[in-house]
């Protein structure tokens, strides 16, 4: 009998180490609170900002004017990631970075949006975190099939997660002095 079950339509989540520990300590060492690129947002709660919805602002293009060039690198994973799940080639739209403080969190929420082209993918990708930084949790989007709830994924330094833009997520709690993330999504790429 359990030969004849098929796992049907599961979600797939590209999980790998992109950046050395140098190249983070970069990333972190740009002042991003002194920046006029941070706000607040209604999904981090407690001590966090983010660059999110700044007009004419992309991280991405923040860190290459300041040295090293990541959108090439990002890239490269998601056409590598559309390849490998049939999707169709995807470029970058947009990234934000979120800081969020000890006792923070990232409420839960998925980055569809019908109204745009904003495609089928989001990330996320790690700057700084630690033992005591808050995981990224995934709820299982399949209503009939609930065991496990979701999904947990303990970040660390350098790591790209890649998922579907609809997939609802999200933090618990932050325990660390400090949890940067580059995020992003991206667009389909039509004639």
């Amino acid at each position: 009998m359990k030969d004849c079950i098929v796992e049907a339509f599961p979600t797939l989540i590209y999980k790998d180490v992109i950046l050395n520990e140098e190249e983070c300590d970069f990333i972190r060492n740009i002042n991003w609170k002194d920046t006029k690129f941070f706000t607040n947002h209604p999904l981090l709660l407690g001590i966090s900002y983010t660059s999110f919805d700044i007009e004419n602002m992309s991280a991405l293009d923040y860190i290459s004017e300041n040295g090293i060039n990541l959108k090439n690198r990002i890239q490269d994973v998601v056409n590598g990631f559309c390849e490998l799940t049939h999707r169709p080639i995807q470029k970058l739209t947009n990234s934000w970075i979120n800081l969020q403080g000890e006792y923070a969190k990232l409420s839960t929420h998925n980055h569809f949006d019908e109204s745009s082209s904003s495609g089928e993918l989001s990330g996320a990708l790690y700057i700084t975190v630690d033992d005591n930084s808050s995981s990224l949790s995934f709820l299982n989007p399949n209503p009939y099939y609930r065991n496990p709830e979701s999904l947990t994924i303990k970040p660390e330094n350098g790591m790209i997660i890649l998922f579907p833009n609809w997939l609802l997520h999200g933090s618990d709690i932050n325990y660390s002095k400090d949890r940067t993330v580059l995020s992003f999504n991206t667009g389909v790429i039509r004639d």
